[in-house]
């Protein structure tokens, strides 16, 4: 395996940072994790997952497996990583990677705030500088403006993204908004059919954690819309999700745009 990943000087203020065992099997993953999606025998392996087993880390790390699953543990308690077991192997998953990974280098909102890391290990200005942004709403881009069901859309998405990350952090709901308005734009997909899509990978096994945000699901949509087309996962139709005119309780409502 070759090639580098980016860490940002904020890790010094993570919860576990003064933990070795748990900021060494963190960091690992963060090594082993796939920078791309791929396959491995018949599985998808999507970037930020990668597969391996608790007696492999111990020998890789030099840990005993006591400690790493003890390391894990606190891992996941804290919404940093995910595991899914088979009769095998384990597949590992980095929630938000693409928030320690992306390819701007800023920091996200959608890190829970004691854990926010960026991706790119910048110099304190330009550290200082990215506080500066995190706590700035995104503007509307200059004559490109998302819809109030652009808006409306991303409030009832976020309730059910929750639902899977109790400690996931209010995201920027304005940028969130515009990518759904370039999916609806650029790609050509109204709310309805975008609503439909989520809510399968939400309640899909493996995708819900993978998918927790706008830009995630634009990125997989295709993919996504052909396992839930197949039959692959959980069914999902629109009687029981009423994603024409969805007006939950507990996740808002949004009616259906173009």
């Amino acid at each position: 395996m070759s090639g580098w990943i980016k860490l940002h000087r904020k890790l010094l203020d993570w919860e576990w940072y003064s933990k070795p065992v748990v900021k060494s099997v963190f960091i690992h993953c963060l090594l082993r994790a796939n920078h791309s999606d791929g396959k491995w025998q018949g599985k998808d392996i999507v970037r930020g997952t990668f597969i391996s087993s608790i007696d492999k880390l111990s020998s890789e790390l030099g840990h005993s497996r006591q400690e790493i699953r003890t390391a894990i543990k606190h891992l996941k308690s804290t919404n940093e990583l995910t595991t899914a077991s088979g009769t095998q192997h384990t597949v590992f998953t980095v929630i938000n990677y693409d928030s320690y990974q992306g390819a701007t280098g800023e920091l996200t909102n959608e890190q829970p705030t004691a854990n926010q890391r960026a991706t790119t290990n910048k110099n304190d200005n330009n550290e200082n500088n990215e506080k500066n942004t995190n706590s700035t709403p995104a503007k509307k881009p200059a004559g490109k403006k998302f819809s109030d069901d652009d808006m409306k859309l991303v409030e009832w998405m976020i309730p059910l993204i929750k639902n899977v990350s109790p400690k996931f952090k209010q995201p920027n709901v304005d940028s969130w908004a515009n990518t759904i308005r370039l999916m609806r734009e650029s790609d050509k997909l109204d709310h309805k059919y975008i609503a439909q899509v989520f809510k399968w990978a939400n309640q899909d096994g493996f995708w819900k954690t993978n998918i927790m945000s706008p830009a995630k699901l634009r990125e997989k949509f295709a993919a996504l819309d052909a396992k839930r087309l197949s039959g692959n996962g959980i069914s999902v139709t629109t009687s029981n999700h009423n994603v024409g005119n969805i007006d939950h309780s507990n996740s808002g409502g949004f009616a259906k745009g173009n």
